[in-house]
């Protein structure tokens, strides 16, 4: 008997879903540590969505209902999908950080929390 084939979830970028709502998610939800929910949470940010698990078509479907389920009494936006993923295929790499960053728009703690994710991403990519 073969084993269930994995199914990724993505998180999609809405430009209105505060990034400490996004990392709670990801670190409640789905178990990430608060330092790595933050580089997903960068990665959503600056490419616009990132696979942040991969999971049983069932438990995939459960935990992107219960993200909007959360997302929705909180009066925002946030959503994600779930896509078959071939057994075999390899989890891409977090993108590398851009050279310039746009904080526009960004509350003066959301532009720290990006300034030092996106320093911690410089840092582990040239180690």
């Amino acid at each position: 008997m073969s084993e269930p084939t994995p199914h990724r979830i993505l998180l999609h970028n809405d430009d209105k879903t505060p990034m400490d709502f996004v990392v709670g998610v990801l670190t409640d939800l789905f178990g990430h540590t608060p330092r790595k929910a933050g580089r997903l949470m960068l990665a959503v940010h600056t490419t616009g969505s990132a696979e942040i698990a991969r999971l049983s078509r069932d438990a995939a479907l459960e935990k992107v209902d219960e993200l909007h389920a959360r997302a929705a009494k909180a009066g925002l936006g946030l959503t994600a999908s779930v896509s078959p993923a071939h057994p075999l295929e390899r989890r891409p790499a977090a993108p590398a950080p851009t050279e310039t960053l746009d904080l526009s728009g960004l509350s003066r703690k959301q532009a720290a929390l990006v300034r030092g994710l996106a320093e911690e991403l410089r840092r582990l990519g040239s180690s």
